[in-house]
């Protein structure tokens, strides 16, 4: 079993031996600032993509945002996926998601989506699985883990249920341990709050009773994060950030996750 030092210590291992093949080298200014202007009102974002040259390519999304986080998603990919985690998507493409919904009233979110997922095949779905996730949001990125209940569910939602329920005082102690200690947040936020540049509504619990009927019966999500302030995001340097946050997680991470996928891989983190 490794420790989050030890853990940390791979990923760094990792990067350094990768360092030349990883292509990310930091987010533009584009890129970084993409979401300053959405409107406070996402009922009326359409004007706004449309500023931003919308999907053109010669927008900003096309140009900058899109390719700077595949480039991102690879580099990560290509560190954790060698030695650390054999079990998670290997196509950056499949790990970000659409800037707007499939709806016929098509609405633009006020962040962009990525994450590191488990995929037992080539084709995934990153919706119904447990996610190491970043968010590009106006406050800058947000790191760290999520998952929730999804109309696409094939019966994961219930297996995370009775999962949870059987491991919450574990899970309780090292959200305690994560939320009080290391900086991290627990929240729910919802699109509103991304359009206004808030963290959301800091979710506080007492016992892990309390912390199962929080997230199965009432949010029906779990997310719980750091957020990395822009200055962070220009450099090649914040593959190191959200590496340690991916060490410091793993662990909730992996008392989230079902045993069978777990040992299809190689790490448990105590």
């Amino acid at each position: 079993m490794a420790s989050v030092d030890e853990l940390l210590a791979d990923l760094k291992a990792e990067h350094n031996k990768t360092q030349i093949q990883c292509s990310f080298s930091g987010f533009s200014t584009k890129s970084v600032n993409f979401f300053d202007e959405y409107p406070e009102d996402p009922k009326v974002a359409t004007d706004w993509w449309n500023s931003k040259g919308g999907n053109s390519d010669s927008g900003d999304y096309q140009m900058c945002l899109k390719p700077e986080f595949l480039s991102l998603i690879e580099s990560l990919i290509q560190i954790i996926s060698t030695r650390i985690d054999k079990g998670i998507q290997t196509d950056a493409k499949q790990c970000i998601s659409r800037p707007n919904s499939k709806s016929g009233n098509r609405r633009y979110w006020p962040y962009f989506w990525s994450a590191i997922h488990y995929a037992k095949k080539p084709k995934s779905n990153k919706s119904v699985e447990i996610q190491f996730f970043m968010n590009l949001t106006k406050m800058g990125l947000r790191v760290g883990i999520y998952f929730g209940e999804h109309s696409t569910d094939d019966g994961q939602w219930g297996a995370n249920r009775i999962r949870f329920n059987e491991s919450k005082e574990d899970i309780f102690a090292e959200l305690i341990f994560l939320t009080q200690k290391m900086g991290y947040d627990f929240v729910k936020t919802d699109d509103q709050d991304h359009a206004i540049g808030s963290i959301g509504t800091q979710l506080s619990i007492e016992e892990p009773k309390e912390l199962f009927k929080l997230v199965f019966n009432d949010e029906k999500k779990f997310t719980l994060l750091k957020t990395l302030s822009k200055e962070k995001l220009f450099s090649e340097h914040l593959i190191q950030e959200i590496l340690e946050i991916f060490a410091e997680t793993r662990k909730i991470y992996e008392l989230l996750e079902s045993n069978s996928k777990i040992n299809q891989r190689r790490l448990i983190t105590n």
